[in-house]
């Protein structure tokens, strides 16, 4: 018998370790945890336009802390996001070195800029 635990705190029971209720355990997990995720990311978004610098920097932890625990759970080290976060930095800083400036519809385009 396998378990998930619903958004409740409760777990459901799947009769059998079959690869489809550990599936969709998995779902249910991934589901929740984009909930949680984008819930905290619209809190910080509300703090934001009310202009409230201590709800921002409270709802701003709490986004970092789930960041932190989902790239755990994916074997993720946060060193390995702020490595992303510097390539990104100095990519956008070559290309204005070059006099370049990525744009949207722009010749020289990256989502990777920051």
């Amino acid at each position: 018998m396998s378990h998930c635990l619903a958004q409740d705190g409760k777990a459901h029971h799947h009769i059998g370790m079959t690869r489809l209720s550990e599936e969709h355990c998995n779902e249910e997990r991934a589901e929740r945890g984009s909930d949680v995720l984008a819930e905290q990311a619209m809190d910080c978004i509300l703090a934001l336009l009310r202009r409230d610098r201590v709800a921002l920097t409270r709802e701003s932890a709490s986004f970092l802390h789930f960041i932190e625990e989902l790239w755990q759970r994916h074997d993720i080290a946060p060193h390995e996001v702020w490595q992303e976060l510097e390539a990104r930095i100095d990519l956008s800083e070559e290309l204005l070195r070059q006099g370049i400036r990525a744009r949207k519809g722009g010749r020289y385009r990256s989502t990777k800029l920051p």
